[in-house]
């Protein structure tokens, strides 16, 4: 079996070269994941950045708006000099002090916002300078590993009768793997379909619900229109009577009272019967010239020129 102290040889030759390489794996291992994770760093650094450009942009327009504003009144000698002629000099000063309180105010706030922006960059080129090194490292590791593939392909790779074991375990590991990635296609697809019928359902839950709402809407507003528009039926529950018409107090009578007093005749001194005046003209007034007498009246009608109630 020439080829089984070929194999071992191999090993026992190759046995410092995969000690070293195992150690500088060791040492890189971590230049991968730390890799990904800088790179969010400074995708956030680059944002905030962006943001405070911005702002710097923004606060520096307000600063040259307020100066210009705070200059032109500083400078006005003839508006101070009129102010002082119409004896408004102390508005004027005090103008003036609220025009330079908001220009060093602007400018403040840009001065603080420019320092801000300053130490992000700052952390963003130390931040680039440290992903060079991951980088570079990312790249030494991944090397690594692929020295090692090929050292353990080289010696391990094809059929061996000294190491029928290992050749047993390198078999059973690519059936288990392919089975692996078999389970794992059928799971993602089973996973795939899972979240597809998941949606359908949310979709339909989502659909049932607005419909129902919908028609709660509208049954509510069918039933406040109906209501709204009929008349109310009449209530059982209290009976309320119409009170009598009460006469306004002080009011004069409808037609004057009759007058029962009886009309003395020549030559008695008294009659029985008695006699009710007419309701116009009023008692002991004689009536107007050539007004006719009432055909259905009991009492008679009195010439023009004798007196009222004589029987002459």
């Amino acid at each position: 079996m020439p080829g089984n102290p070929t194999t071992r040889e191999e090993i026992v030759a190759n046995a410092d070269y995969h000690s070293r390489l195992l150690q500088s794996c060791s040492e890189v291992e971590y230049a991968p994941p730390a890799l990904r994770q800088h790179d969010s760093y400074i995708k956030d650094l680059e944002g905030q950045l962006a943001g405070s450009d911005k702002k710097v942009e923004d606060l520096s327009k307000i600063t040259k708006k307020e100066r210009k504003e705070h200059e032109k009144l500083r400078d006005s000698t003839a508006r101070r000099f009129a102010a002082k002629l119409s004896g408004k000099l102390e508005k004027f000063e005090a103008n003036q002090m609220k025009e330079e309180k908001e220009y060093v105010d602007a400018l403040q706030n840009e001065m603080v916002e420019r320092d801000q922006n300053a130490v992000i960059q700052q952390l963003l080129t130390e931040a680039r300078t440290v992903r060079e090194d991951l980088v570079e490292k990312s790249k030494k590791s991944q090397s690594l590993k692929a020295e090692l593939d090929s050292l353990y392909s080289r010696i391990f790779d094809g059929p061996s009768e000294y190491y029928a074991f290992h050749e047993k375990i390198r078999r059973s590991g690519a059936q288990v793997l392919l089975a692996t990635n078999k389970l794992k296609e059928e799971r993602h697809a089973a996973v795939q379909r899972a979240e597809f019928a998941g949606q359908q359902v949310e979709g339909t839950a989502q659909r049932l619900e607005s419909t129902r709402k919908e028609l709660f809407q509208l049954r509510k507003a069918l039933f406040e229109s109906v209501a709204t528009n009929a008349p109310r039926p009449p209530s059982y529950d209290k009976v309320t009577a119409t009170p009598p018409a009460v006469p306004p107090k002080d009011s004069p009578p409808a037609f004057p009272s009759p007058s029962l007093a009886p009309i003395p005749s020549a030559g008695s001194t008294s009659l029985n019967q008695t006699y009710p005046p007419p309701p116009f003209p009023p008692p002991n007034m004689a009536p107007p010239a050539g007004a006719t007498s009432n055909p259905h009246s009991e009492t008679p009608s009195s010439p023009s020129g004798r007196q009222w109630g004589s029987r002459e």
